[in-house]
């Protein structure tokens, strides 16, 4: 998706990755560097960000270092749906998919830009389509343009893909509850996980799918889906027999119901693989930076996972590849001791009473799904402490974060970044 991007966007979210998702601390030199641009173009980007976007970013400047105060990957995230919202060739793509067969004048107005300028961008969005089997088509005799693809089942992937990256979703119009029964109720064979799991992004396609789809198209490619999973219906036990070797050979016994789930994971990315072998989310994926993250942090673990998915791509002849960051994540949240990792624990300490302490647990348990959280105890070891006043304890004072006394979103968005990328 780099391709549809400016290269001011690609510099902007360079940034906005290395001082949140990285947690860098950088001077101007080392950003001109990494985004081979010049110092003023540095200081042009960063009075951007600062006036746009700080909200999001919270970025600081001290002794001539740059650094972010806020290491949410969803706030990573929602920068970026707001930049790709900004590109004129995402733009373009969605406009033509929404409103077809239009002269360019029409699009020109849509989109507050010139015709001239439009049709420059053309060309190279079309280098980028042709790798999803789709292109912006031109009309000598009619003067319009259509945007046509040769796979309408992937088109219709790659479009609600496009959007939910984009903030574009609100244009298309909401489900009728007749439409909504009619065409789930077509998908019969596909189990109810499919549904449950990926709600957002199955009723986002279903909405594109529905929108500009002919009637036999539409029978065709829900039939598709269908066809595919029952394919996979026919490999389940096999998979289920490879994935209980992988969980031993790590030496894991997780319960009945969590290994089915995880095999359920399994058979909806492995159909997702097949249906989608081109991933349309190749850039600044919340999946690829837990990934990575991973890769570095325990390196026996990622070649054992390697090895697991390079032997279930060659058995069962399914390219897993665009997706096997999104299964390793989903794999090892389920299974923390993958990671090799410690429980996360949090002490919480209030001034007032016992019952209150107690009623600020349960609290933050339920908003930051964390079960290892306790009332705090001075002779226990925590990794964080939440205290409503200030300690006197001799303790690391980094562990210590003041809290009020009521449970507010403010103090949720500062501690859970702490805990879930720790």
């Amino acid at each position: 998706m780099r391709q549809l991007l400016s290269y001011k966007t690609i510099r902007l979210l360079n940034i906005a990755e290395a001082v949140m998702i990285q947690e860098k601390k950088l001077i101007l030199i080392e950003i001109a560097k990494m985004n081979e641009c010049s110092i003023k173009t540095v200081k042009d980007d960063l009075f951007d960000l600062n006036t746009q976007w700080n909200h999001l970013l919270e970025l600081n400047y001290k002794n001539g270092l740059l650094f972010s105060n806020n290491t949410s990957y969803y706030d990573f995230m929602l920068l970026k749906k707001h930049l790709y919202k900004q590109e004129i060739k995402i733009q373009i793509i969605i406009q033509m998919f929404l409103f077809p067969n239009l002269e360019m004048i029409d699009y020109a107005q849509m989109l507050d830009y010139s015709e001239s300028h439009i049709r420059r961008q053309i060309k190279p969005t079309n280098e980028y389509l042709k790798f999803h089997k789709s292109k912006i088509e031109y009309n000598s005799k009619t003067f319009k343009y259509n945007l046509i693809t040769h796979n309408q089942l992937h088109h219709t992937f790659f479009i609600s893909q496009l959007m939910k990256e984009s903030f574009y979703c609100a244009l298309l119009p909401p489900f009728t509850d007749k439409q909504e029964q009619d065409y789930t109720r077509q998908v019969n064979t596909i189990p109810q996980f499919f549904k449950e799991r990926s709600n957002e992004e199955f009723r986002l396609f279903l909405k594109v799918m529905l929108y500009n789809t002919k009637a036999e198209d539409l029978k065709f490619n829900l039939n598709q889906i269908n066809h595919t999973y029952l394919k996979f219906q026919a490999i389940k036990p096999s998979l289920s027999q490879d994935l209980k070797s992988y969980l031993k050979q790590n030496n894991l016994n997780p319960q009945t119901q969590d290994q089915k789930l995880i095999l359920d994971i399994m058979l909806l990315i492995s159909i997702k693989a097949t249906l989608f072998p081109i991933k349309v989310d190749t850039t600044w994926n919340r999946y690829d930076f837990y990934y990575h993250s991973l890769t570095h942090k325990n390196k026996q673990t990622f070649n054992l996972y390697k090895q697991f998915m390079k032997k279930i791509t060659k058995k069962h002849q399914i390219q897993y590849e665009p997706y096997i960051s999104e299964l390793a994540f989903d794999l090892f949240t389920m299974v923390h001791s993958l990671e090799d990792t410690t429980p996360y624990t949090i002490g919480i300490h209030s001034d007032i009473s016992y019952s209150h302490a107690m009623s600020l647990v349960y609290s933050y348990k339920k908003h930051l799904s964390l079960e290892t959280i306790e009332i705090y105890q001075k002779e226990k070891r925590y990794d964080l402490i939440l205290s409503t006043q200030t300690f006197t304890d001799e303790i690391n004072e980094n562990k210590i974060i003041k809290i009020s006394d009521k449970i507010s979103l403010t103090e949720i968005k500062k501690i859970h970044p702490l805990i879930h990328y720790h």
